[in-house]
């Protein structure tokens, strides 16, 4: 056999090199709408609360965060960021990088905010991607033993006969609590005039203690000084009756004009998270939140598990409820401070 000339071979060889060679260069990478939802988390994911410790937030996300751990082999780690009405937790997220590894966990009232502040330093709507409602957060009337309403009819017979409007705590302006008072001024015509705290746990400490002697409050909080006869609760601000709590009238029994948006808490995105990695997160959350152990605590804090409406859907609705709130602060006089 005549060997190859010297040509052939260093031909020969370049393509031997060449086939080697691509052996060991990596495919192009794919794009983000094909890789990115599966890639995630890729590192520790944190769930952002702008809320101080012990609050709704917090009841909601604590249980959530290991199991999410769990399910996707990273941790979740839950950290309160509160401050400026919440504003400080949020602007974190708003400014984080959009790749899901730092989310929020917050309340549909964080779309309310604009309304109330001057100097919120993000677009509630233009700086974040809606990604699950998760659960609703329910807001109840409750008086202190002392005060002579027995039913939410004697509360409102009671406000129309004071001379001077009747004051209610909350645990911060422009929090579920505070918009539901608001309303139920607008919609009795009774005078309300609310009496904001720095967090739930301070006006709860109040009115379990008489200093103040209506309160609005979460449901979650109410039950357990309900059942101990510390509190009595009047009313569920809601069109209907919660499941975990089917003993206390909702508002629209009562006063038939009542309508505050729902008041959800879920997770939001910053602004530009693709849709592959919100889609999976919404998958995930769902996922954790049928798991019986989570359900059955969140259930049994007074929450009411959704989670139904797509990422697409929840941006919807939640373009409707700021139109809600910005008809109920505009009524009442807010003015951003």
């Amino acid at each position: 056999m005549t060997p190859p000339t010297p040509c052939l071979a260093l031909i020969r060889a370049g393509m031997a090199l060449a086939v080697s060679a691509s052996i060991l260069i990596p495919a192009p990478a794919q794009s983000q709408s094909t890789t990115g939802a599966s890639a995630w988390p890729q590192r520790a994911v944190r769930l952002i609360l702008p809320f101080p410790p012990g609050a709704a937030a917090d009841a909601f996300a604590r249980p959530l965060a290991p199991k999410l751990a769990e399910s996707l082999g990273q941790p979740f780690i839950v950290e309160n960021r509160a401050g400026a009405g919440g504003a400080i937790g949020s602007d974190l997220v708003a400014k984080s990088a959009p790749d899901g590894h730092t989310l929020l966990v917050t309340f549909a009232t964080h779309y309310s905010l604009l309304f109330l502040q001057k100097a919120v330093p993000y677009d509630t709507l233009k700086d974040f991607t809606p990604v699950i409602a998760a659960a609703s957060i329910h807001t109840v009337l409750a008086v202190h033993p002392s005060h002579p309403s027995k039913s939410m009819a004697d509360f409102l017979e009671f406000a129309r006969k004071n001379t001077a409007p009747v004051q209610y705590g909350v645990g911060g302006v422009g929090s579920g609590p505070h918009l539901a008072g608001e309303l139920l001024s607008q919609a009795s015509g009774v005078k309300l005039a609310y009496v904001p705290y720095k967090g739930g746990g301070p006006m709860m400490t109040d009115l379990l203690g008489g200093q103040i002697p209506v309160g609005l409050t979460v449901l979650s909080s109410a039950i357990p000084h309900s059942k101990s006869g510390r509190l009595r609760v009047l009313a569920l601000m809601a069109d209907k009756r919660a499941a975990s709590a089917p003993d206390i009238p909702a508002i629209t029994e009562t006063v038939a004009s009542y309508a505050l948006p729902d008041i959800w808490v879920g997770v939001l995105g910053p602004a530009a998270l693709p849709m592959p990695i919100s889609t999976r997160v919404h998958a995930e959350v769902s996922k954790a939140l049928n798991t019986p152990d989570v359900r059955e605590k969140l259930v049994g804090a007074g929450f009411e598990l959704t989670g139904t409406l797509s990422p697409q859907a929840l941006a919807e609705s939640v373009r409707r409820s700021v139109e809600t709130f910005r008809r109920i602060t505009s009524q009442a006089g807010i003015q951003p401070e």
